[in-house]
């Protein structure tokens, strides 16, 4: 009887380090997939003339917003630019 526990236990530690492992293994394959995501990425500034913004847009964040879906679903803007210039900066693959 004895011995049977201690091979139940023994699987079972087993399974448990198994598991581990694997779950360190999926975390790290997708902290390497996020770094190539970023490794490919370019930091872009776009300058948007804020006087031909269309009346359409209330705010001019929209605007810029919906300009940077124009051309990707997956882009955040970074920073919004309203003094010296008008625009945004987002994150890119070239």
């Amino acid at each position: 009887m004895e011995v049977e526990l201690t091979l139940i236990s023994t699987a079972e530690t087993n399974m448990k380090t198994l598991i581990k492992s694997l779950m360190v293994l999926l975390l790290l394959g997708f902290c390497h997939v996020s770094m190539a995501d970023l490794a490919k990425k370019k930091t872009y500034i776009v300058h948007m003339a804020k006087s031909e913004m269309p009346s359409s847009f209330k705010h001019h964040s929209h605007w810029y917003d919906s300009s940077l879906k124009s051309v990707s679903n997956s882009a955040e803007i970074l920073y919004t630019y309203d003094n010296v210039i008008h625009g945004y900066s987002t994150r890119l693959t070239p």
